[in-house]
C-alpha cells in the first residue's frame, strides 16, 4: 500500500483570513428580533440567545444587556488571541482571564428620544498567570492591545443603516437570514 499524500495545513493567518473571508457574503450573519419590553432574540449561526436589561432599566433580566455583549466579545477576543497565540509562540501561560467595563455618557438627542446614551470608555484588565521572561510579556502585551474586536472598536467602524418598512399584514419577502428579494424590488443586495 502507497503512503498517501498530505498536504500541509493552513497556516493559522491562512485560517483566520479564509475565516473572515468567508464573512464577506452577502447573507446577514446575525438577526436580532424585539419580542417585549426590553428583550430582543438574537439569531446567530450555531446559537440563539435574549438580551435584556434588568428590571431597573425596565427589562426582565433575561440575559446580557446589548452593553455586555459588546463587552463580552472584546473579553472573548481579547482573551483567545492572548491564550492561541501564547500556544503558537511556545509562551508558558497557564491562565488568561479577561474583565472589561465601561463608562456611559448620554446627550441631547437631536430628534424624538428623550436622551442618546453610549459608551464611551472601557476599560480592559487582562489577568496572565504563567512564568514569562520579559520578552513573552512583551509579545502577551502585544497579543492583548490587538485582538480583532479591540482593533475595530480603536479604529472604528462603517455602519451602513438600510431600513425596510412593509405596511401592517404585509410580509416582507427579504427577511434577515432568509433568500428571495423584497417583493417588487429590484434590488438583489438581499438574497442569501
Amino acid at each position: 500500500m502507497a503512503p498517501t499524500e498530505t498536504t500541509d495545513p493552513a497556516s493559522p493567518g491562512e485560517m483566520i483570513e479564509a475565516f473572515y473571508d468567508a464573512d464577506a457574503q452577502k447573507a446577514f450573519r446575525v438577526s436580532a428580533s424585539y419580542h417585549r419590553r426590553e428583550q430582543v432574540l438574537i439569531d446567530l449561526p450555531t446559537h440563539a440567545i435574549v438580551s435584556d436589561h434588568s428590571p431597573g432599566l425596565g427589562g426582565d433580566g433575561m440575559g446580557p444587556s446589548p452593553g455586555e455583549l459588546l463587552l463580552a466579545s472584546l473579553a472573548a477576543c481579547t482573551a483567545v488571541y492572548v491564550g492561541r497565540n501564547a500556544k503558537r509562540h511556545d509562551i508558558p501561560v497557564e491562565s488568561v482571564d479577561v474583565r472589561v467595563r465601561f463608562d456611559v455618557s448620554h446627550e441631547p438627542p437631536d430628534g424624538p428620544l428623550d436622551t442618546i446614551s453610549f459608551l464611551d470608555r472601557m476599560q480592559k484588565r487582562v489577568e496572565v498567570v504563567g512564568d514569562l521572561d520579559d520578552d513573552q510579556r512583551e509579545k502577551i502585551r502585544f497579543f492583548v492591545e490587538h485582538c480583532a474586536i479591540g482593533e475595530t472598536l480603536k479604529r472604528g467602524v462603517e455602519i451602513t443603516e438600510d431600513i425596510v418598512f412593509a405596511a401592517a399584514g404585509e410580509t416582507i419577502a427579504c427577511p434577515i437570514g432568509g433568500a428571495g428579494r423584497i417583493a417588487g424590488g429590484d434590488d438583489p443586495s438581499c438574497c442569501a
